[in-house]
C-alpha cells in the first residue's frame, strides 16, 4: 500500500505514485522515479515496501553518479583466479559504446593474447576467454598481466592486473 525510497539515509519519500503494474499482473510492476538531484560520487538508495497489513520488506543498492564526460574503468577483476582453463575479464564502466580490448600478457611482457571487438554497456561488463594463447595452445603455469583499455571517441583508459595460470 505504501513504497518509499531513502536516498543515503536521508528522508523517506514516498514514490507509490510512480508505480505501473505489468500488463494483466497484480504481484508485478515497475517502478521509474527521476532520481536527477544527485551530486558525482557514491551513494546509497534503499527501497522499503509496504502490504495492506503494514508488513515491510526493505532492500538497499550501492551505486556511483559518474559525470557523463568522464570516461571511468572500475572493479577490474577476473573470476575464477587462479583458473585452470577459462576465465572471465569483468569491469565496470560509465559509457556506453566505448570499444574494450583485453591483452595478456607474459611478466616478461611479451603478448599472448589479444581480445578486441567488445563494445561497453554502463555499469558491469565481462569478456570471456577460452584461456588459449593466439596459436591456440594452453599457456604454461604461472603469473600472467592482463591489461584491459576502453576507448571512446578521442579518450582511452586502461588498468593492468595479474591473474593466475594453473593446470
Amino acid at each position: 500500500h505504501r513504497l518509499e525510497i531513502r536516498v543515503d539515509g536521508g528522508e523517506a519519500q514516498d514514490v507509490s505514485g510512480f508505480f505501473k503494474y505489468d500488463r494483466d499482473s497484480y504481484t508485478h510492476g515497475r517502478l521509474e522515479y527521476p532520481l536527477t538531484s544527485l551530486k558525482e560520487g557514491a551513494h546509497e538508495l534503499t527501497f522499503t515496501a509496504y502490504d495492506n497489513l503494514n508488513n515491510l520488506s526493505e532492500q538497499s543498492v550501492s551505486f556511483i553518479v559518474a559525470s557523463g564526460n568522464n570516461l571511468e574503468l572500475e572493479r577490474v577483476m577476473n573470476y575464477p583466479n587462479p583458473f585452470r582453463r577459462n576465465t572471465r575479464f569483468t569491469f565496470q564502466t560509465s559509457v556506453a559504446g566505448a570499444e574494450a580490448q583485453v591483452k595478456i600478457y607474459t611478466l616478461q611482457g611479451r603478448i599472448i593474447q589479444q581480445l578486441d571487438g567488445f563494445i561497453t554497456n554502463p555499469g558491469f561488463n565481462a569478456i570471456e576467454w577460452d584461456g588459449r594463447d593466439r596459436d591456440g595452445d594452453e599457456p604454461a603455469n604461472g603469473v600472467y598481466l592482463y591489461k584491459i583499455t576502453i576507448t571512446d571517441d578521442d579518450k582511452s583508459i586502461s588498468k593492468i592486473e595479474k591473474m593466475v595460470k594453473v593446470r
